[in-house]
Parts: structure tokens; sequence; C-alpha cells
């Protein structure tokens, strides 16, 4: 009969004993411990998803949900532009578990870290090395265009694009064409190319389908088509965006119908019209500038909403009516501008002094001037602002009196010898919109001393 030593009858309670010790230690541990997963491998443009579940977190923490998980990228390949911002949304960089997709080849190394009341925890590393996959590319074939009879039209499918970056081979064809249409996929010019043309043979839609290859797979067609017209085609009218504005909004206003256009590239001439107006007001086309300018000015009288309607022609036919509302906010809504006229400042000059038997004399101190700056005056309501400096003292004046900054000029002063005569002078700010005005006054203190300068 074989004898067990007596390590080997011990082995199993001290394996249980240390079963005991360690899920005492996890209940009653101070300190949570990431763990990021294990080492993994992923192809280009593929999700790779991380599991931080193997972490350990203090017993307290998780119960209280106290404890959050941060994942970070501590390196990434040379070409490669992730950042955090690039962890799925649906986990995100702060979530047990998530995941990002590569977008170059080499190696991604990635951390977790747990923090909870008594701290953060040391980082845990994972390194997931990405190889280039084999999926399929994906094609575009550029916006849906328009065009006339025997025109030729050039289609773009350059925005096409591979997960893994490899050269691409194109192949369009012409999916649907027009009943009248007599054209077949052998009458797209260039039809191996990024950028095929083919020159349309009657009016109507056609529908053109392009796919790519990287050389392994071929992607999904994408479609665009071709309105043909087989005449002169509608202008465009575009009056432009409708807006809210405040009461003093500029008066006149510019509309804008710069976004009109003609299909087939024909000159175009404006006619703007007046459909609505507040009641009471008198506004009409004669209160425009000029009724046929792509931009023309319009004199408004009341607050409320202008409707105005915009007419394109190519030299043939008139484009459908497009209009624009203008609502003007009541005088009520208009909130007081504020002024800031600046800090108070201060000016000292000299006047030269000269003794003689005793006595001395003294010529005047000179002119002298200070920067008043209001460039902090502002309209809550963004409106333009106009500007009044006054002061209370008849001899000063200003460089500019209706600027937000200015000089102020005090004239030249009488000066005594050892006596420094003092001068203040209230500054005014008076900033005003259309309709409110605030004030803000500075003292501006001129200080004029008698000295002996020498020869």
């Amino acid at each position: 009969m074989q004898t067990l030593s007596r390590a080997a009858l011990l082995l199993p309670v001290l394996l249980a004993a240390c079963g005991d010790k360690d899920e005492d230690t996890a209940a009653e541990c101070t300190v949570s411990t990431a763990s990021a997963g294990v080492d993994a491998a992923g192809i280009l443009g593929g999700a790779i998803t991380l599991d931080g579940s193997a972490s350990t977190v203090c017993a307290a923490y998780r119960d209280a949900g106290s404890a959050s998980y941060e994942w970070t990228f501590e390196r990434v390949p040379v070409e490669s532009r992730l950042t955090d911002a690039a962890f799925s949304a649906d986990g995100g960089p702060d979530a047990v578990t998530t995941s990002f997709t590569p977008d170059v080849v080499g190696e991604y190394v990635v951390g977790l870290t747990i923090t909870d009341p008594s701290g953060t925890s040391a980082a845990d590393l994972v390194v997931i090395s990405v190889e280039s996959g084999n999926a399929a590319p994906v094609a575009d074939c550029g916006e849906n265009l328009g065009a006339r009879v025997e025109e030729r039209v050039e289609l773009d499918g350059s925005a096409s694009s591979d997960p893994e970056g490899s050269p691409l081979s194109y192949s369009w064809s012409l999916a649907v064409a027009p009943d009248c249409s007599e054209l077949e996929t052998t009458d797209v010019y260039n039809a191996e190319t990024a950028t095929p043309s083919f020159a349309a043979d009657c009016g109507g839609l056609y529908l053109m389908s392009l796919v790519v290859s990287d050389g392994a797979n071929w992607s999904a067609p994408d479609y665009c088509s071709v309105n043909v017209a087989d005449g002169n085609r509608l202008p465009e009218a575009d009056a432009g965006e409708s807006v809210e504005l405040p009461f003093c909004t500029d008066n006149p206003l510019q509309l804008n119908g710069w976004g009109s256009y003609d299909l087939d590239g024909d000159a175009i001439t404006y006619q703007w019209s007046v459909v609505g107006v507040p009641a009471g007001s008198t506004v009409s086309e004669a209160s425009f500038n000029d009724t046929t300018s792509a931009e023309p000015l319009v004199t408004w009288d009341l607050a409320g909403t202008y409707t105005f309607e915009l007419q394109v022609h190519d030299g043939t036919i008139w484009s459908a009516p497009d209009v624009v509302t203008l609502v003007i906010a009541d005088e009520s809504t208009n909130t007081t501008p504020v002024a800031n006229a600046g800090s108070d400042q201060r000016l000292e000059a000299v006047g030269d002094c000269a003794s003689s038997s005793y006595v001395w004399t003294c010529g005047d101190c000179p002119e002298a001037s200070t920067l008043l700056d209001g460039g902090a005056t502002y309209d809550p309501d963004g409106d333009p602002l106009t500007y009044q400096w006054t002061a209370d003292l008849a001899s000063v004046s200003f460089s500019n009196d209706h600027s937000a900054v200015t000089d102020i000029v005090f004239p030249a002063q009488p000066s005594e010898f050892g006596v420094a005569n003092t001068i203040e002078a209230q500054a005014t700010l008076t900033a005003r919109d259309c309709v409110d005005a605030d004030a803000d006054t500075i003292t501006v203190t001129y200080t004029c001393t008698g000295e002996y300068l020498g020869e």
C-alpha cells in the first residue's frame, strides 16, 4: 500500500484555506485591480472588442456603484489617427466592455484603469495586432446630375474607397435608360476608369451603376441618376433663407438671390415682388431700390412679417417663384445697450519754471491727452450702435466724440512752482441703438505742476 506524505495530506487543506483567503481578500480589498483581457489579433476595418469584466472591483465600491472604468490608447501605429474618442459610442471609453475599429495595420496598445474612492488602479495593458484584411471596397458614383440631349455628361467615381487602401478598378454600366434611348453600356466612354462620360441621345432619366474591385472583392453597386432634358430647362430661383431679425435691424434690408441658377448655364435676370407685409405697412415694389437686382435693398416701416418673392428668367422662360420671409421683432422686445467707458484715467504735465531775484516764473503745462476706451460697450441684441462722448468741462475736447475709442484732450494750463494743480473732468460715453441708450461716466484727472527743468 502506498503511503502518502504529510505534505500531500495537507495540500487540500492548504488549498482550501488559500481559496477562503482569496475570497476574503476580494471582499475586503481597498484597491480595485484592472484586467484588460488577453492580447488578441484583428483585421483592418473590423471592430475589435475589449472586455474588462475580469477586473477585480472591491465589493464595497461595486455595490455602491462608485467604481468607474477608463480605456485609453497607450500606443497606436505611427500612421493611425485614432484617439480615445474612437471607442464605440454604445460602450465608450468608460464602459466595462467597449470596442474600436483600427484604421491602419500595426499594433495597438490599449490600457484599462479603474477609479474608485480609494484611488486609481495601475493600468493593465492589452496588445491588439491588426493585420490587413480583405474587406470589400465601397463604390461611390458621385452626385445626381442634370444635362441636355447630346451634351457630354462627366461622371465621377473617385470618392470610391477600399478599407485596406488597395488600388481600385472601376466598372460603370448603364442600368436604366428612357424608352426613347438606344444607348447601351458600350456607349459609356472610359467605363473602366473613375471618370467616364456619355452623351444622352434623348430626354429622360438615365440611371448609372458603378462597382469597384480591390483585386479580390467587388463592391456592392452604387447608383446615380442623370436627368436629361430635350429642350430648354426651367431656371431655379432662390430668394435666400427666411430669418427672424431684431427691431433694430438694418433699414433698408438687403435681400439675396445669388443662389438662383439656370440648369443649362444660361444667363438669368431677376424680378422681385412683395407678397405680404404687416397690417398698416406701406411697403411695396416702390420700396425697392431695384427690383431687378440679385441683391436689392428694400425699406421697411413696421415690425412684423414681410414676405418677398423672386423669379428668374433665362431669356426664354420664367422660373417657378421662390419666397423668403423676414420677421422683424416688435420694438417692445428691444434690449437696452450696455455702455462701458473704461477705467478712470490720470494725466500729469510739467510747466518749466525759472527763478529771478528769488521770484519764480513758470510757463504753462502743455496740452495733454490720454486714450479713452469704450470698446467693451455692447448690445445684447447685437444691434449696431452709435456713440457720443461728452465732458462736464467745456475746455476739454475729444479727437473723435462719435467713436467708441477716442483721445480726451486737455488744453495748456498755467503752472505754479512746486504746486500740483489738479483738474477733473467727468467723461461720459453714451451708447445708443435705434431705440434705447445707456451711459457710463469715468473721471479723468489732469495734474499740472511747476518745476525747474534746468537749462
